[in-house]
């Protein structure tokens, strides 16, 4: 009844803490050196056409993340914000589900670049997180650059695991904007 499927088996990152004095902020080429980086981004079975590179790090409070989306339209950046827990995967952005715990609880977290954030725990839109996203047009690169900050008191609240599982997606939908 036709070919068995091959199980897809996703990467495993390793999250480096960052060195003494470094701060990660939203000027990601200030950073990211000291952070892991991971490019290797696929739409069903195939590569996307336009690259995203996503670079991750943190210390002893908070999970950096930060994504630098080539080719996006930097008009992104001044779209009217909408309503937080706007269903804002419609526009250019960022979702990231996380599983930090062994508690079920499974994080949707969405972030335009103009600031808008969703954010749902475990399918309830009324929590809302307390992180934070940023977002500048990188005129050197001709990427819009996220910076997300999810601090761990906010999103473990049961036995934290030393492996997290985490889906990042980049929404490229550049064609509203044109």
């Amino acid at each position: 009844f036709g070919e068995k499927e091959e199980q897809v088996v996703p990467p495993c990152y390793t999250v480096p803490q960052l060195p003494e004095g470094i701060k990660a902020d939203g000027r990601l080429d200030e950073w990211k050196r000291f952070a892991t980086e991971i490019s290797d981004f696929w739409v069903a079975d195939k590569k996307p056409s336009r690259e995203t590179r996503a670079y991750v790090a943190c210390d002893s409070c908070n999970l950096y993340i930060g994504v630098r989306s080539f080719g996006e339209n930097p008009r992104s950046l001044s779209r009217a914000k909408e309503p937080r827990d706007t269903m804002i995967y419609v526009f250019d952005g960022l979702e990231i589900f996380l599983k930090p715990s062994t508690d079920g609880d499974v994080f949707h977290l969405m972030a335009g670049a103009n600031g808008d954030r969703c954010d749902i725990r475990s399918n309830n839109i009324d929590w809302n997180g307390s992180w934070k996203v940023e977002a500048e047009h990188n005129s050197k690169v001709g990427a819009v650059d996220y910076f997300l900050v999810l601090p761990f008191a906010n999103f473990v609240s049961g036995e934290a695991v030393s492996r997290w599982q985490m889906n990042l997606c980049r929404n490229d939908r550049s064609g509203i904007y044109e």
